[in-house]
């Protein structure tokens, strides 16, 4: 018990908590999509009435269905505006016009049912982007639909097939692997071969299957308990530790049930809090008790489970996993002393594993590789949905039992190892040729270390004795998570409107001004053109078939009129600025931008600025603080110098790591989204995005779009400035009162205040 709460201290329980609140924050960040939670949740609501709309029919059917309407909805909105024009009005006016509109619709619509009117109708009812969501939407379904339709086929495919294989001369040798394979997928597929699978709101239990940043968390948190069970290592009371009559075996099987008790708490807290935001967000809590093989990525799956039951059987299978590898993690940390030296060479080998894992193909002769491997470990829902064995002679194992199987004898071994070697471990002074080859290398940089100049010293306190290269690693990846996530699907409209801005764009836009003139003309000449075909019509000059020609000329440049309906806003906002300021603009696309730093880039960058506020906070409350805690103070102070050349020194090293961060950070941030999105015309006026209309006119209309982008990093380089400045304030009344509350609570007030001051601006 006593080791449990050493280990489980305050510190640990609210570093616990914090994981948790980060973890459900990347899960919502993930789902979110740059969507707002207003957003989502419509989405929500519309997918469940899309899965009750066709819940009664039979999948090949309501694939049929959902795909018609899909291609209706499409086709309608690029040929009709959501708004009826007065033009539309004077059109149903003239004699015919009403049935000829009707018949038109009839034609556009391929003789569409009712039910394909009325989710026309819907469709047209919605906003552009609620619009691109129903049609994302719609396209899931129909995909889905279509595996659920094909089920059972594909699963009676797998019984033909193994009938048809064993008459090949090839595969029909009982002693061969190849036949015992073919016994062995038939066995397993008998198993789902009565599974009944249907439509149903399964969001909720595919998001959550998917989603492995959990175990990357709870991992570095168990990598963090086992950091902390060898703090004896470096304050020299091990040896007083296993000099005790419980210091040996005993502890070593504590500590062993700690990490296994204690890897089943943290997965827990983290696995139910996830699943219940999954379930909050998307619902479908009824839906569990279906089968598993209702996700689409688990048409494979050989075990007849309810979704529930696949979560609750997905949730011990990852406790084994999690377990297994703190075990050999700690027993790597008790056969190798140094515990900084076991972390470092535990980093590389993951690095190498992460790298093995991505170069080999599953269709490698070396694929073995890729699944007895730590990153395919922690993604163990993506490895149990797979269906593939392996084997020899007439042996056939699957691939999931190998891996755990393998990591099972390993983990076993190595804590009989740990146990054993903790049972013969004594005070010694025999050093390993892993410590001597450290020694060495520890050696030479301390010869280099001394001729640093004071600044790149303080900078070294700062990021490797503080511990603080930790932090930066961990907000470098939130920087690259955040900034590759959550990507932006644009509609094959907007793509070719963002071509002619490319094409036709610019300073010089004179290409697309005609354009809108030209089709503007061309419908002004329909309309009069309908006119008098009407007149003649009326007076028996022409028949209907002529008239209706002429109206359906009329549709068709009025469909060509609203998809330039966005250049003509730009336009006319490009005289507006032009007229109220006197500032000529370019015509450029908002669309990449507006994901950059426009509206849809606020989560993302409140995000990473909190990340980095908090990051400069940690690190830079250690600069004055550690000097106190070590009683190196006293013989700074009483240097030849003086103590205003150290504080000079150390808050030049504040700066450089402050500012170093923040480029990093935003380095990261901007290159990422420039290859997602690109950054066209950055030497254009900033004032030609018309989001920025509004926001700092007086900066907006003196700085281009490039300028505009260095504003918003000065801005929040400033902040992390700020953030430094009150780090050492703090870093020096924790130094002198040994109180060290104080960082937390300066640090969610600056928070707050970057939360606030990120609402009310928009340069961070």
């Amino acid at each position: 018990m006593g080791e449990a709460k050493r280990i489980f201290s305050k510190k640990m329980c609210i570093l616990i908590g914090i994981a948790v609140v980060v973890n459900l924050g990347l899960f919502l960040y993930g789902e979110l999509g740059g969507r707002s939670i207003s957003d989502m949740m419509f989405a929500k609501k519309q997918y469940q009435e899309l899965v009750e709309r066709y819940q009664g029919m039979e999948a090949d059917k309501a694939a049929e269905q959902v795909g018609t309407e899909f291609s209706a909805v499409r086709r309608y909105a690029k040929l009709l505006t959501a708004k009826e024009t007065k033009e539309q009005e004077n059109l149903s006016s003239m004699p015919g016009g009403s049935s000829q509109t009707q018949i038109s619709a009839e034609e556009l619509m391929e003789q569409s049912d009712e039910a394909t009117r009325e989710m026309i109708k819907y469709h047209q009812s919605l906003t552009e982007e609620q619009q691109v969501q129903l049609e994302l939407q719609m396209k899931e379904l129909r995909s889905k639909l279509t595996y659920l339709a094909g089920y059972k086929k594909s699963v009676d495919n797998v019984f033909t097939n193994a009938e048809n294989m064993k008459k090949f001369s090839i595969f029909s040798k009982k002693d061969s692997y190849s036949y015992s394979n073919i016994i062995r997928t038939a066995k397993d597929f008998e198993r789902v071969r009565d599974v009944e699978v249907t439509l149903d709101n399964d969001k909720a239990a595919d998001a959550f299957v998917h989603y492995n940043l959990m175990y990357y968390i709870a991992a570095g948190l168990m990598v963090v308990i086992i950091y902390g069970l060898f703090d004896e290592r470096e304050n020299g009371m091990w040896q007083i530790v296993h000099n005790t009559p419980k210091g040996r075996t005993e502890l070593a099987v504590k500590r062993l049930l700690l990490l296994v008790c204690g890897s089943f708490a943290i997965l827990l807290l983290l696995y139910a809090s996830t699943f219940l935001m999954s379930l909050g967000l998307y619902g479908g809590f009824s839906d569990l008790a279906n089968p598993v093989q209702t996700l689409q990525d688990y048409g494979k799956f050989t075990y007849a489970l309810s979704k529930g039951g696949y979560i609750l059987r997905l949730f011990f299978l990852s406790w084994f996993v999690l377990c297994g590898l703190s075990v050999i993690l700690w027993a790597l940390f008790v056969v190798f002393r140094n515990r900084n030296h076991t972390l470092i060479c535990t980093a590389v080998f993951v690095g190498i594993e992460i790298l093995v894992y991505q170069k080999i193909e599953i269709q490698s002769i070396y694929n073995a590789f890729h699944y007895i491997n730590v990153v395919s470990f922690l993604r163990i829902s993506d490895l149990y949905s797979i269906y593939m064995n392996w084997g020899f002679g007439t042996y056939v194992f699957s691939v999931m039992s190998v891996v755990v199987f393998s990591l099972g004898m390993v983990s076993v071994l190595a804590a009989v190892i740990a146990t054993v070697r903790y049972a013969g471990m004594r005070p010694e002074t025999r050093v390993t040729w892993l410590a001597r080859a450290f020694a060495v290398v520890h050696k030479q940089y301390q010869k280099l270390f001394a001729k640093y100049p004071v600044v790149l010293k303080e900078v070294h306190k700062l990021i490797i004795t503080g511990k603080g290269l930790w932090a930066v690693v961990c907000v470098l990846i939130i920087a690259v998570y955040f900034s590759t996530s959550g990507q932006m699907t644009f509609t094959d409209a907007q793509k070719e409107r963002d071509k002619m801005y490319l094409e036709h764009g610019g300073e010089d836009y004179s290409y697309i001004v005609d354009y809108v003139e030209e089709q503007k003309e061309n419908y002004r000449k329909a309309v009069e053109n309908m006119e008098a075909a009407a007149e003649k019509y009326e007076r028996g000059e022409i028949d209907l078939s002529e008239y209706s020609s002429v109206v359906s000329s009329v549709y068709y440049q009025r469909a060509a009129l609203s998809m330039i309906q966005e250049y003509q806003e730009k336009i006319s906002y490009a005289e507006r600025i032009k007229e109220e300021y006197g500032v000529d603009i370019w015509l450029v696309s908002d669309r990449g931008y507006e994901e950059i730093f426009g509206q849809y880039s606020s989560q993302r960058e409140l995000i990473l600025l909190i990340a980095l506020v908090t990051v400069v906070m940690l690190i830079i409350s250690e600069c004055i603080a550690m000097e106190y805690r070590t009683g190196m103070n006293m013989i700074v102070h009483s240097a030849g110098r003086g103590r205003g050349f150290f504080m000079c020194q150390k808050i030049i090293a504040c700066v450089l790591v402050t500012i170093g961060l923040t480029v990093a950070v935003y380095g990261i941030d901007y290159w990422n989204l420039y290859k997602i999105y690109g950054m066209p015309y950055l030497s254009a006026p900033a004032v030609s995005l018309t989001f920025l209309e509004g926001t700092s006119m007086k900066l907006v209309l003196n700085t281009t779009i490039g300028g505009w982008i260095a504003i918003c990093f000065a801005a929040r380089a400033a902040v992390a400035l700020v953030t430094m400045a009150a780090a050492v304030f703090v870093s020096k009344i924790i130094g002198k009162k040994g109180n060290r509350s104080i960082m937390p609570i300066v640090l969610v007030g600056l928070i707050a205040a970057v939360c606030i001051l990120h609402k009310v601006t928009a340069v961070i």
